[in-house]
């Protein structure tokens, strides 16, 4: 049939071996690529807010690969005991790396957002001034980052039930004769007392509160002396500063001006 419909020239058609195509070439298969290998990196387990000061509950370490541009430029942490203490600079957000640059030395390299205290006082907890003296405050040894314990004492009086005020009440008497004809009908105030019998003297006595104060007390003259009560009101309390806070960013804005005074 090839013959016929080529002029009868046979010779002109060839046969291809089965399985043979000169016409194409197999591709070339690129070389496998490497498993880049992974790495230890510190990461936030939380959100954590600008000035909060790290803790292990904080952070966690994942395995991230070497290829990743924080590792390859060295800014990354694979242990979290390195981190504890430090401050955060910038806001952290979950999930993502803790960098160097993200870290405070001291908090005087954060921006002015408030008071530094804040960044000492851990996070879910609060700071409470207390009033302390050299005898209250033993001798006023006590410096930051000491354990101590609060004593409170509470001063306790008795007190009218229906003025809420303290015990006891001075009372005026009326001259009923006087306020029938409108003429001034109240005795002179007195405090209230009770009577008592006395036998030593044989007579009948008012006794009423002394008017007498005692020198270095706590207590007005002329009321009750009240009952103190005292108990153990906080464990374990860390100190954050004696005396008046004094923000450290004036304390250095004080030191130049002084340097350039000089």
């Amino acid at each position: 049939m090839a013959g016929f419909f080529n002029g009868g020239d046979a010779g002109d058609v060839t046969e291809q071996p089965d399985g043979e195509d000169t016409d194409t070439q197999e591709p070339l298969q690129p070389p496998p690529t490497a498993t880049p290998g992974l790495e230890n990196v510190v990461v936030a387990r939380v959100n954590i807010p600008v000035g909060t000061m790290l803790t292990d509950e904080l952070l966690e370490v994942q395995r991230w690969p070497r290829n990743n541009i924080a590792l390859q430029g060295g800014y990354t942490f694979t242990d979290t005991t390195r981190l504890v203490g430090h401050i955060a600079k910038v806001d952290i957000s979950r999930g993502q790396s803790v960098l160097s640059p993200m870290l405070a030395l001291n908090p005087t390299d954060i921006a002015s957002f408030g008071s530094d205290l804040a960044l000492y006082v851990p996070f879910g907890e609060v700071a409470i001034a207390f009033p302390v003296n050299r005898f209250n405050g033993a001798a006023l040894a006590m410096r930051p980052g000491d354990a101590v314990d609060v004593l409170m004492t509470l001063r306790v009086v008795d007190v009218d039930p229906q003025f809420g005020t303290v015990l006891p009440n001075r009372i005026e008497r009326v001259i009923q004769s006087a306020l029938l004809n409108g003429e001034p009908f109240l005795f002179p105030p007195v405090t209230n007392g009770r009577l008592e019998f006395v036998p030593e003297i044989n007579q009948v006595a008012a006794i009423v509160p002394s008017t007498l104060a005692l020198e270095g007390q706590d207590f007005a003259e002329g009321l009750p002396i009240p009952k103190r009560v005292t108990q153990l009101t906080i464990q374990q309390a860390e100190v954050l500063y004696v005396g008046t806070w004094v923000d450290p960013r004036e304390l250095e804005q004080q030191q130049i001006d002084a340097q350039a005074a000089a």
